[in-house]
């Protein structure tokens, strides 16, 4: 696990937020690795990996999948990304 504590340029010292992050065990990278791999460059393939992750509920893998420097250029994949910084960042800013 790795934590980091992040502090907004401009807020006090003690207004800060703490990530953790986990990484998943060996073999479920393996997993994943390998998906990546079967998933090539294929646009429609990647959209369809992303939807499955969400659907099981494994959201960790879905954003690793979308936003994945291996991913195709894609105008859907580019729109999915788009709506998850908006909605989770505001205006992106």
């Amino acid at each position: 696990m790795w934590t980091s504590r992040l502090r907004p340029r401009g807020a006090s010292g003690g207004d800060f937020a703490r990530i953790e992050l986990t990484g998943a065990s060996a073999s479920e990278m393996e997993a994943n690795q390998s998906l990546v791999t079967r998933l090539g460059g294929d646009a429609k393939a990647w959209l369809s990996a992303v939807d499955s992750a969400l659907d099981r509920q494994q959201v960790p893998l879905a954003w690793a999948l979308l936003f994945a420097p291996q991913d195709p250029r894609s105008n859907d994949l580019d729109a999915l990304r788009r709506e998850v910084l908006q909605r989770g960042c505001g205006d992106g800013q």
